[in-house]
C-alpha cells in the first residue's frame, strides 16, 4: 500500500487499485474483526534470549516440516506450490507452524531456525520485495498480532538441522530416532502426504492465492 501511494505525483494524479493493494485492506478488516485492542500493550519485548525455537525445513521436490518441543508436522507440496521458489518453500511452513499453534505462544517470544539466509533476513526486517513471500509474512504477522507474540529468525546450518530435514523428507525412521520423545500424532492430520491437496489449500488459502 506504502509502495503504491509513494507513485503520487500530484494530488489528482489516478492510480489503479492492484492486487497488492486489495491484500493490505483485506489484512486490516481480518485484524479488525479479531483483534482484542491489546496487542501493542501485551506484545513482549525481545530478550537476548528466545522462550522457545521453532525449527522447519523444506525439500523442495517433497515437502515441508517442523517441530516445536514435542509437536510437530509435516506435509506435501500441492500442485500450485511445486514450481515455487525454495525461499517461498522455507517460509512456509514457519507460517503454518504459527497457525497451527500461535494459540500458544501469546506474550512469548518465539525464534524460527531456518537454514536459509534469504527467508531469516525476511523475517528480520519484516518486509520482501518478492509478492509472494509478502503474502505469507503478512499472514504471520497477523498471526503475531492476534496472539501477541514476538518472533525473531537465525539461521541454522542443514546438517545442524536434523529433525525438521528428515520430516521435510519424509524420513520417520529417523525423525523418531532423532526425536524420541515428539508426540506419537503429527499436530494436524491433514498436513500430510496422503491428504487430498484441495484439503491443504482451503486450509492455507491464504498462502495459495
Amino acid at each position: 500500500m506504502i509502495n503504491l501511494l509513494c507513485a503520487f505525483r500530484r494530488d489528482d494524479h489516478p492510480i489503479r487499485l492492484n492486487q497488492e493493494i486489495y491484500r493490505d485492506l483485506t489484512w486490516w478488516r481480518d485484524l479488525f474483526r479479531t483483534w482484542d485492542g491489546l496487542y501493542f500493550f501485551c506484545m513482549p519485548t525481545w530478550a537476548p534470549l528466545p522462550d522457545f525455537q521453532v525449527s522447519s525445513d523444506a525439500a523442495g521436490t517433497l515437502g515441508y516440516g517442523a517441530i516445536s518441543n514435542s509437536q510437530w508436522f509435516y506435509g506435501a507440496w500441492s500442485a500450485a506450490q511445486f514450481s515455487l521458489s525454495i525461499a517461498y518453500k522455507e517460509l512456509f511452513p514457519i507460517v503454518v507452524a504459527a497457525a497451527l499453534w500461535g494459540h500458544q505462544w501469546v506474550s512469548r517470544r518465539v525464534e524460527f531456525l531456518c537454514d536459509n539466509e534469504s527467508v531469516v533476513a525476511v523475517l528480520r526486517s519484516g518486509t520482501s520485495r518478492d509478492q509472494q513471500l509478502m503474502v505469507l509474512l503478512s499472514h504471520l504477522s497477523l498471526l503475531a498480532v492476534r496472539h501477541s507474540f514476538a518472533f525473531t529468525a537465525s539461521s541454522v546450518p542443514g546438517k545442524a538441522n536434523p529433525v525438521a530435514n528428515a520430516l521435510s523428507q519424509f524420513q520417520f525412521h529417523s525423525f523418531r530416532c532423532l526425536a524420541p520423545n515428539a508426540d506419537p500424532a503429527v499436530s494436524d492430520p491433514r498436513f500430510t502426504p496422503g491428504s487430498s491437496p484441495d484439503n491443504l489449500t482451503l486450509r492455507c488459502q491464504f498462502l495459495l492465492t
